[in-house]
């Protein structure tokens, strides 16, 4: 006989405290891009310093922040990151151009960025056209001197739970459509919209 254990409230940055609690030294993740393999208690620890790293740096519950790279192992630690701290997030489509890039972001009013170094140059070219963007993370090794490392403020950064109080009805997303006839729109989704549509895998009966 089978019973389902108390997962909590159904937000986002639950999922995966959850399953680094019921699957903490199974493989989570393997990057193909960097071939690098992650447990799911390494993920959350890493989601939880980012998280921390993000609140040091002023990051602020409410507020937006983009990110643009490709699919690698911190596009996880980062959803799940800004999802703990109530942080907006906004996926910004590598194949849009620049302008399209930067119209999003002002729209959004998207105060942070986070990016792959393979588009380094292309946010060099479009944040001198961003109103509201303050801060620039960049994963890797090869920062540029506009942005701050990513991979620095995960290493120092304390990796326990963010003290935040982060709701089902926080607004979690910004989702974007196709833009199959302009430039992608962006809609709302809240905390309980991703956390119900989200890997099954974290809401287990055992």
């Amino acid at each position: 006989m089978t019973s389902k254990k108390a997962t909590g409230t159904l937000t986002v940055g639950n999922i995966i405290k959850v399953a680094s609690v019921r699957f903490r030294d199974r493989e989570a993740i393997y990057c193909a891009l960097t071939g690098r393999r992650f447990t799911y208690g390494e993920v959350n620890r890493r989601t939880n310093s980012l998280a921390n790293g993000l609140l040091s740096l002023g990051v602020k519950k409410g507020q937006v922040c983009a990110f643009l790279m490709y699919n690698r192992a911190e596009i996880v630690e980062t959803y799940f990151a800004l999802a703990k701290i109530g942080v907006l997030g906004i996926p910004l489509n590598y194949r849009l151009a620049p302008a399209e890039m930067a119209e999003l972001m002002n729209f959004c009013d998207a105060e942070y960025l986070i990016f792959d170094p393979a588009f380094t140059d292309v946010v060099s070219e479009v944040r001198g056209d961003l109103k509201k963007t303050k801060m620039f993370l960049c994963i890797g090794g090869e920062v540029p001197d506009f942005a701050q490392s990513y991979d620095d403020l995960i290493s120092k950064s304390d990796d326990t739970e963010p003290d935040i109080d982060v709701t089902e009805e926080d607004y979690q997303y910004l989702n974007l459509t196709s833009g199959t006839t302009g430039l992608p729109k962006a809609y709302l989704l809240t905390q309980y919209n991703n956390a119900t549509a989200g890997p099954p895998m974290a809401w287990p009966m055992t």
